[in-house]
């Protein structure tokens, strides 16, 4: 295994960041959803009409999306925003299925809540849907914790834990 290489998500990622929000959609949320919503909904958030969205605000410094990658391959991503001068959210943190459990995801994070910290944002915190037991344990495990149960938006008749973190 080369060295793996950590930094912003350029114009020439989306089409593997696509590859990879697909196949960890596909790995994590197997037993929650059927196969057509989940190809729904990566179609609807990752396309590289979203992901460009992206781009203006990693250069002015409100976004970190940053992608793990090895020999010209996306590993991950993890896509945090300021949302004002004390808090962020971790919008959304993804590997590929064979890379889980590598330390890959915990990089990721740690060198966002870095980014955070340059920032002096005191607080990140995330959502999971609640059945997402891959994501409940890699936040509990990164040092968040459950502070509370909200209606999902995107998905009707669920829910989501909010996870937080102190930095």
């Amino acid at each position: 295994m080369s060295d793996i290489k950590y930094r912003q998500l350029c114009e020439n990622d989306f089409e593997k960041i696509y590859d990879v929000a697909f196949e960890a959609w596909n790995y994590t949320y197997k037993d929650i959803y059927i196969p057509s919503k989940i190809k729904e909904y990566v179609d609807k958030f990752y396309t590289a009409e979203e992901l460009q969205k992206h781009i203006p605000y990693i250069k002015k410094g409100e976004t970190s999306f940053e992608v793990a990658e090895e020999e010209n391959s996306i590993l991950g991503f993890c896509n945090i925003q300021v949302r004002d001068n004390e808090k962020a959210e971790l919008i959304r943190i993804y590997l590929k299925p064979s890379h889980i459990g590598k330390g890959i995801g915990k990089k990721l994070l740690l060198n966002g809540e870095e980014f955070l910290i340059s920032k002096k944002i005191k607080k990140i915190y995330c959502y999971a849907q609640s059945e997402n037991k891959i994501g409940h344990k890699f936040y509990l495990r990164n040092g968040f914790k459950m502070v509370a149960t909200e209606p999902n938006e995107l998905f009707d008749n669920e829910c989501d834990y909010k996870f937080e973190k102190e930095l």
